[in-house]
């Protein structure tokens, strides 16, 4: 074998394991301090829980001094729902409260909006699927 045959498989025995353990920590990461879905980013631990993407929902509220309504996403938004709920942050959250304004803010009467991204948790004691509120966004109507 040459030198530089050795150098090679020396640079990919090293770097295969450096890049797959970097992807995972960038994965973990995010996962427990940004809510991502152990289905995306990686997928380490996708498996191990029922933390699928098709396992997460939103609920949208039109809010008032009398009342709060909710209301199902607009077809133009869900595209924006499903990054939301996938990796809920606080920015992704605003950017679909905005969208919900400039599509219904004329035509409907509310103050504010609220968006809730949720996630279904297995809980062992009780043996029961419960929600658990991931993210959550108020965000004022400015043509009130």
């Amino acid at each position: 074998m040459d030198k530089t045959l050795k150098i090679k498989n020396t640079l990919f025995m090293i770097i295969a394991p450096t890049v797959l353990c970097i992807i995972a920590f960038v994965q973990i990461f995010n996962a427990y301090e940004y809510n991502l879905s152990p289905w995306k980013g990686g997928g380490f631990g996708m498996f191990s829980r029922v933390d699928a993407p098709s396992a997460r929902y939103l609920k949208v509220y039109l809010i008032t001094d009398k009342d709060e309504d909710a209301i199902r996403t607009p077809k133009s938004l869900r595209d924006l729902e499903r990054k939301f709920v996938t990796f809920p942050t606080q920015g992704l959250g605003s950017q679909f409260a905005k969208g919900i304004i400039a599509i219904v803010g004329d035509a409907l009467d509310f103050d504010y909006v609220r968006v809730e991204a949720w996630k279904y948790r297995f809980d062992m004691k009780s043996e029961r699927l419960e929600g658990v509120k991931l993210q959550e966004v108020f965000l004022e109507n400015p043509s009130k």
